[in-house]
């Protein structure tokens, strides 16, 4: 037996939905609520049953919005406190070197990438006591992933990227996918701005780094680091094109 619960990126939501979750359903949950930015809990994965009118009336809008219907899913597991739990364990990702990210799981652009650079075993581990995680394709259509009836797979766990995942998932994705989603820096950095602001600020640069075709790793670590220093400060056009220019190998 399953029960059927909808998943929502809430960085894709408008604030009047968020409000309308937050004042009518209490069954809710916000996978980011514990963190200590207050503005993180917002911009994370809602997870709630599936047949809440709230979320479903959020649900219609998305699936109406070419922009936004990558922003839901539904999920089928044996149990609301497995899954939360499963979600809770795999939001961190690790690099190879050592970088500990968030895996924004409720972007199913995010998921999907993650997929293609993992072997099955792994992704197996990734969907962990889920037996079905529907969702809408970049076209709209409806796709599924399926998962084992094995419930052991719940353990603890982080996902860990090695370098040719890592590639992989580079080769599969815009950086957008990567630096605006799928690894998105811990939101605990409050130094560096808020989740809000960074989300903000990350969305611009991948949009930047499109326009200039900058696909190299390292090169949009580097721009993204300097967009935390900064606080967004960088990406106005000149100093933009500046610190562009600062990647490029000497000739001296």
């Amino acid at each position: 037996m399953s029960e059927l619960f909808m998943l929502l990126d809430g960085g894709a939501l408008t604030s009047v939905e968020i409000d309308s979750l937050e004042a009518s359903d209490a069954a809710a949950t916000w996978i980011y609520g514990d963190l200590a930015d207050p503005s993180a809990r917002r911009m994370g994965p809602v997870c709630l049953p599936a047949d809440s009118l709230a979320g479903n009336r959020i649900a219609f809008a998305l699936m109406r919005s070419l922009e936004r219907h990558w922003a839901i899913s539904w999920i089928q597991a044996p149990t609301q406190h497995a899954l939360l739990e499963h979600l809770v364990n795999i939001r961190h990702v690790l690099t190879a070197d050592g970088q500990r990210y968030f895996f924004r799981f409720a972007d199913t652009r995010c998921v999907a990438a993650m997929m293609r650079a993992m072997t099955p075993a792994r992704v197996r581990l990734l969907i962990g006591p889920i037996h079905r995680w529907d969702y809408l394709t970049r076209c709209g259509v409806r796709n599924s992933w399926r998962g084992s009836l094995d419930e052991s797979l719940n353990g603890w766990m982080t996902l860990r990227l090695t370098h040719p995942e890592l590639a992989v998932l580079l080769d599969s994705s815009w950086p957008d996918q990567l630096l605006a989603s799928t690894l998105e820096a811990e939101p605990e950095l409050a130094h560096h701005g808020s989740i809000e602001e960074r989300h903000a600020w990350f969305t611009q640069l991948c949009n930047l780094m499109r326009s200039k075709r900058i696909e190299s790793y390292p090169d949009q670590l580097v721009l993204a680091g300097r967009v935390l220093e900064s606080r967004g400060a960088i990406l106005e056009a000149e100093a933009f094109a500046n610190a562009v220019e600062s990647l490029r190998p000497s000739t001296d």
